[in-house]
């Protein structure tokens, strides 16, 4: 997440939320919104890390691991609930087979005692 680099860089750096708001021309209010939010501008993110005097890419290298953590752990739920879906096909495939089977089971029976 963005705002929580963003809050340890500031930490860090012994720098308020008020002084960083000022520093960047927003509002304090405005500020806590956006981190809140995890809502930043490129533009912002850039006076950020000029007023932190860091690259700007400490706060978008976590964000990209973090999505990509996301993404293959959204990847292997997906797989898993394909499992699922697969195996209860075969399930499913299963019992019709027996339905059918029973169905042909009956339907000899009553011949059977007809005759």
């Amino acid at each position: 997440m963005i705002s929580k680099r963003i809050t340890e860089i500031r930490k860090l750096k012994k720098v308020t939320e008020k002084e960083l708001s000022e520093g960047i021309g927003m509002s304090l209010t405005g500020f806590r919104q956006a981190l809140s939010n995890d809502d930043f501008k490129i533009r912002t993110l850039q006076k950020i890390a000029q007023y932190l005097n860091v690259d700007i890419s400490v706060f978008l290298k976590e964000a990209e691991i973090e999505n990509l953590e996301q993404t293959s752990s959204e990847c292997q739920n997906c797989k898993i609930k394909d499992s699922i879906i697969e195996s209860k096909n075969q399930i499913i495939k299963e019992q019709e087979t027996l339905i059918q089977q029973m169905q042909n089971f009956i339907e000899k029976s009553s011949k059977s005692e007809d005759n």
